[in-house]
């Protein structure tokens, strides 16, 4: 196995050869997204408890570091705040400290709604930071291939999600520039005219990469480096074994739940 690899855009794909790079994409995606499913139709704190040991193990085998979820979490913070003062502020129950507005009631939901969208997002930031952008559209295109069947055009859309991941993943190769202004130490003045020329910038940047695109498609070119990424007609050993475990694992979480 590769050595640890470290995300430095929480959610950008980053290579390596760990047991989770080297699963199909189709087995990630139908495993990890019913993780998330799970995730918000457990209300109970043992399947969610059982939900995060499954998260810090795929972690250890995605060879991420455990610091690109905690970094993650960290961008999320003001989400996190939002969601928990909503509860707090609309729970009814039993009052805390004297505070009319802090309701015992309402801090265990919104804890627990805390939990379960960390999760969510740690689950997905596994199958983002492990399948290459090109694989996951293809491995979403070739799970949505019965849909042909009631005249979807699959095709078409498993093509434009290739070029969104395409322009998605060259504009956060451009982030480090705007997480630069949030270190900047001058006034506040200073700071908004620093967001103002980064965010003119990228503006530019984006025509550039778009413009970038587009000659590519005129010529015929694949829009990812590299040689085209094909998927196999069905699941290896490692994928089924992959996805029967996943399967059984929350199938029992869910039946420990009430």
């Amino acid at each position: 196995m590769g050595s640890p690899v470290s995300i430095h855009m929480p959610g950008r794909y980053v290579s390596g050869d760990s047991l989770l790079h080297r699963l199909d994409p189709r087995s990630k995606l139908l495993s990890l997204t019913l993780c998330i499913v799970v995730c918000f139709v457990s209300q109970e704190l043992l399947p969610l408890a059982g939900l995060t040991l499954l998260l810090l193990v795929l972690f250890c085998c995605s060879g991420n570091r455990l610091s690109s979820y905690i970094r993650l979490l960290r961008s999320l913070r003001y989400l996190f705040a939002f969601t928990l003062l909503v509860y707090l502020l609309l729970t009814p129950g039993y009052t805390l400290f004297g505070l009319p507005w802090l309701s015992r009631e309402g801090l265990v939901a919104g804890g627990l709604v805390c939990l379960q969208l960390s999760l969510a997002f740690g689950f997905s930031l596994l199958i983002s930071s492990t399948t290459h952008p090109t694989a996951l559209a293809t491995g979403i295109e070739r799970l949505a291939s019965p849909l042909k069947r009631f005249g979807v055009p699959v095709a078409l859309v498993g093509d434009s999600l290739r070029m969104v991941m395409y322009f998605l993943d060259m504009m956060l190769a451009e982030w480090p520039e705007v997480a630069k202004v949030s270190r900047f130490t001058g006034g506040l003045r200073n700071r908004i005219k620093r967001v103002v020329g980064i965010s003119g910038l990228l503006l530019e940047q984006c025509f550039e990469h778009a413009d970038e695109m587009a000659g590519k498609l005129s010529r015929g070119e694949s829009l990812m480096s590299g040689a085209p990424i094909t998927l196999s007609a069905g699941f290896g050993r490692k994928e089924w074994t992959f996805l029967v475990v996943n399967l059984l694992y929350v199938g029992l979480l869910l039946e420990l739940g009430p």
